[in-house]
């Protein structure tokens, strides 16, 4: 038991985890309940990874229907070698979009640090990961980052599945100034910038989104750590090892956050080890997707990271989304 909470909180962000262990410390009957607000003022990433078209493109002229095969093979390669810079500097991944990912960090005593860590890890991944030659296209990143005020979401609930999502101004920042960049820029937001400013002597170029610091501008590094992330795994640790019936409810909401077939992949693969299933769960499959623009306006998301009635509106939303979606097999 204890070893199966621990591997299902690493498919999932740092950040989440920590809501479900000190709710689970304080409350384990509310752990089910929803929606649930976790709110954090800290530093946000936003990052995507230029060249992916032309890459998927030249892999499929290459090998056909097996061309996405290598792209997945690819860009794991690519993100792997991102991911361990991020941790790196104490960032949690929260979410994939396809070729981009959104890095959160945790909220720390020092906001003005953790500014400093983000924009850091920033430059260190323009630094290592710029034009990055994979044979057959070069990949590249753009950045931007934001600070401010952030609120977790526990959404959803029908036939036990939940989702996580993230909203703020800061959420904003970090994506204009992601889409006012060019590969190989980092655009740090009007209010992230002034926690950074001294760090670095040399910027010549502002946009209206905010400061463009380019690859090799020189800065005053700061000290990278992942403390606050190695707390979160403690925490993990310790509540897994709780004697108590209560635990199954800790599972219980990790398990509702993960993708059943994720889900049932991790779990066979925990009972009957020798599979090695988690090596073998890249798979390709021919599917369709439908892709649900809900019609929310900024003002929603922005008024979600701050009032429970504009959280329980999105909750209404997505459950209604989630019966449709269930009700067709999806």
């Amino acid at each position: 038991m204890k070893e199966f909470v621990t591997k299902l909180s690493t498919y999932l962000p740092h950040i989440v985890v920590q809501h479900l262990v000190e709710t689970y410390r304080r409350s384990p009957d509310s752990l089910l309940e929803l929606p649930q607000r976790r709110s954090l003022r800290t530093a946000c990433l936003f990052a995507d990874v230029s060249g992916f078209t032309k890459l998927s493109e030249a892999l499929a002229e290459r090998h056909g229907v097996r061309g996405c095969q290598y792209v997945a093979k690819k860009l794991n390669q690519y993100f792997a070698l991102m991911l361990r810079h991020i941790s790196r500097h104490g960032g949690d991944a929260f979410k994939f979009a396809g070729d981009a990912v959104l890095v959160i960090w945790p909220q720390s005593d020092n906001l003005a640090k953790t500014v400093h860590s983000a924009v850091q890890c920033a430059m260190t991944l323009q630094n290592e990961l710029h034009d990055v030659d994979l044979g057959d296209a070069r990949l590249s990143v753009k950045i931007g980052i934001g600070v401010g005020d952030i609120s977790v979401l526990l959404i959803g609930g029908h036939q036990n599945r939940r989702e996580y999502v993230a909203v703020g101004s800061p959420l904003k920042q970090a994506f204009d100034c992601e889409h006012a960049a060019s590969p190989g820029q980092t655009v740090v937001s009007k209010k992230a910038w002034p926690f950074v400013q001294e760090f670095f002597p040399d910027i010549v170029e502002t946009k209206r989104e905010g400061v463009v610091l380019s690859r090799g501008c020189k800065y005053t590094p700061v000290r990278a750590t992942r403390q606050h992330l190695l707390k979160i795994a403690r925490m993990v640790e310790e509540a897994a090892y709780d004697v108590s019936e209560s635990v199954d409810k800790l599972q219980k909401s990790l398990r509702n956050l993960i993708p059943a077939a994720i889900y049932n992949m991790l779990h066979e693969g925990f009972m009957h080890p020798e599979l090695r299933l988690e090596t073998w769960a890249e798979e390709v499959r021919q599917v369709t997707v439908l892709f649900v623009n809900i019609g929310l306006e900024e003002a929603d998301s922005l008024a979600a990271a701050r009032y429970d009635d504009a959280v329980r509106r999105i909750q209404d939303i997505f459950t209604s989304i989630q019966k449709c979606v269930y009700q067709y097999v999806g």
